[in-house]
């Protein structure tokens, strides 16, 4: 374990003085607007906004999948930062009042932007337009990792660690939806 930790400490410093150099102010203007889409002010209106389509839409076997990958990201993200008590980076632009381990806004972005992709997979019969949908989210997943970064309110490992969570509970919310649909086919 004291081998990886090294390597990932040794890359968070890295990565760290290399956006800390090449940070400019339309940078960190740019990146706020990026890191916006995961803030959970945007989250709670935009999963509001989802899970009204999802009914008016009749996918309202999608909502509890969706809720079940979402809000269990959120309570294991806030639960490990409890347990790990890692302090946020020194040189962060703005204040985060929040501990660093993992990244909330790369864990939510994965399991929220992630479950889209996955319904938007589901429900789309053109191959075309699957791949525009999930090229379009994998595009802001990663820029939202990528904006924490640049902005320096996260190390390398704090996103990296979201990401992972985040699939997990992406994992929970498809198998949800999967095994739910099993029951309907019966």
């Amino acid at each position: 374990m004291g081998l990886i930790t090294s390597i990932f400490r040794n890359i968070d410093a890295i990565a760290e003085n290399f956006f800390l150099v090449r940070r400019t102010p339309a940078g960190i203007k740019f990146f706020s607007a990026i890191t916006w889409l995961g803030e959970w002010k945007a989250l709670v209106i935009l999963g509001i906004l989802i899970i009204i389509l999802f009914w008016l839409k009749n996918k309202k076997r999608f909502i509890r999948p969706f809720l079940a990958a979402v809000i269990g990201a959120e309570i294991s993200g806030q639960i490990i930062k409890a347990v790990l008590h890692r302090p946020r980076p020194l040189h962060g632009v703005g204040m985060e009042n929040t501990l660093s381990f993992p990244s909330g806004h790369a864990l939510i972005a994965a399991a929220f932007y992630g479950f889209l992709i996955y319904y938007f997979w589901q429900s789309l019969e053109s191959r075309a337009k699957k791949y525009a949908y999930l090229i379009a989210g994998l595009i802001i997943i990663l820029a939202i990792g990528f904006s924490r970064l640049y902005l320096g309110v996260h190390y390398f490992s704090d996103v990296i660690g979201g990401y992972i969570l985040g699939a997990i509970w992406l994992a929970v919310g498809i198998y949800i939806h999967q095994k739910n649909s099993k029951k309907e086919e019966l």
